[in-house]
């Protein structure tokens, strides 16, 4: 395996242990099966880039000096959810006879940042051919020309370009020196036409490892792999957020993205229910697609709180402190209350009739239904989410929809989608909200009805998640 910027991984349908393993279905990408190593995808348009060391031509084939064949980046064109067409070499401008490797791609600007060795006429073969960025215009299928980033340095790597959405900020992996470890991952600023100086992440998000491979996704998180010690195994896929000033503390994936193998290089969509990421766990590297089995909630209503308390009380008199009257309630549900003013919950639905009965406690004359009241308790015909209305960044908070009553309905599985891109299945979950906002939780409960069919009845409820620093 490229140990360093040109590394090859391969991924396998789950199953593998790990939370919340059976809401994803993982298998090898149609077009990695064969005994090439593909690496770094990425999402483009209506295909994937990748980088791979395939050999189109046997008589053309382009080696290191230590014998690997080198890397290039191909398109392929995606047919469906799970179907692609027949993998194409990028134009030769991009792919030369040294190393191409992970891309991305700044839809905002149009512009395509890509990885390569820096010499492209090699003649000193003990000197070490270090990584640059590199990148190049296109736009409505139009290529410009190859630039160099202005950071490139022979004397180091710099590598694994990854743009944030607004085209504002470039992330990169580099050995450059004054880091944290092996590799660390930095970010430079948009600056009119060009690029702030490169800034450290910091030893928040660096390691004394190798932390390579980001990739920054809409919803702010940014991914990236590492292979820091205690964790499942060689490189694994974390991510991060920058919040309150700071760059959070790296959350580990769990299975089945990661594994005892090397696991990196990981891409997901906008809704965060489909993706790519490499894998050596089948021991060459391929590239693997994951997709969230999370039944689909769409024309989810809003949580109802369950109207079963009411609040009875007297109208008719004003001077219930001086005058010596007894209230007596009856519910009609086989209980009473005493007061003027009286609060009862209803434990079943149903209609009750409520009834007032005063007592003049001097004469001991007690005057029946003085006031009666029809009250009518309708059960929720949706399921129910118990969770808080606010949080902090960093607690953690529990969620259930054990209150879930029905009638005729026979709640099965609980299936979460807690809106930050985390997923959950069960009764009962607790979660972790790393960043500040508004965030729609939706609950879909999968049941049986008394009829015998089985039927998906889905609510959300909105979380507003606050800083832990505006703790009182």
């Amino acid at each position: 395996m490229k140990r360093f910027y040109f590394q090859l991984l391969l991924l396998v349908v789950c199953p593998f242990p790990g939370t919340g393993q059976s809401l994803w279905e993982v298998r090898v990408a149609p077009f990695s099966m064969g005994v090439a190593n593909d690496y770094a995808p990425f999402l483009f348009q209506d295909g994937v880039i990748f980088s791979s060391d395939r050999i189109d031509n046997i008589f053309n084939q382009y080696r290191t000096m230590s014998g690997e064949r080198t890397s290039n980046l191909y398109f392929v064109k995606k047919k469906d959810s799970v179907h692609f067409g027949r993998p194409r070499k990028l134009l030769f401008q991009i792919n030369t006879f040294v190393n191409e490797g992970p891309v991305s791609y700044d839809a905002t600007h149009h512009v395509l940042y890509f990885t390569r060795n820096l010499l492209l006429d090699k003649k000193n073969k003990k000197q070490p051919n270090y990584t640059g960025i590199f990148y190049i215009d296109y736009n409505n299928g139009n290529w410009g020309t190859v630039h160099p980033f202005v950071y490139n340095n022979p004397a180091y790597n710099v590598g694994h370009p990854a743009v944030s959405p607004d085209g504002k900020m470039l992330f990169f992996a580099s050995d450059m020196p004054g880091g944290y470890g092996r590799s660390d991952l930095y970010v430079c600023y948009r600056q009119g036409n060009g690029w702030s100086k490169p800034k450290n992440l910091g030893k928040n998000v660096n390691s004394a490892a190798s932390d390579l491979y980001p990739f920054f996704h809409p919803s702010r998180r940014l991914y990236f792999a590492s292979d820091r010690t205690g964790f499942l195994g060689k490189l694994d896929i974390f991510f991060t957020f920058f919040n309150d000033g700071q760059w959070i503390l790296p959350v580990h994936l769990d299975a089945p993205f990661n594994s005892p193998a090397d696991d990196y290089a990981y891409v997901v969509d906008s809704s965060m229910h489909a993706g790519l990421f490499t894998s050596t766990r089948r021991g060459r590297d391929n590239i693997f697609m994951f997709t969230s089995l999370l039944p689909e909630m769409k024309g989810c209503n809003p949580v109802e709180e369950p109207v079963n308390c009411f609040l009875f009380y007297e109208t008719q008199s004003n001077n219930t402190d001086t005058i010596p009257i007894k209230y007596k309630w009856d519910f009609g549900d086989g209980t009473v209350g005493y007061g003027h003013t009286v609060e009862h919950c209803f434990d079943k639905s149903g209609q009750y009739l409520a009834r007032l009965s005063v007592t003049d406690t001097i004469t001991g004359e007690t005057r029946e239904s003085v006031a009666t009241y029809l009250v009518e308790v309708v059960e929720s015909q949706e399921p129910f989410i118990t969770a808080p209305d606010t949080c902090f960044t960093g607690e953690e908070i529990h969620l259930d929809g054990l209150e879930t009553s029905i009638p005729g309905f026979q709640p099965e599985q609980y299936f979460w989608d807690l809106g930050n891109g985390n997923l959950a299945e069960g009764a009962e979950i607790k979660t972790i909200y790393h960043t500040p906002g508004i965030f729609m939780v939706r609950l879909l409960v999968r049941g049986m009805t008394n009829t015998g069919n089985r039927v998906d009845k889905c609510v959300y409820k909105e979380i507003t998640v606050l800083n832990a620093g505006q703790k009182k």
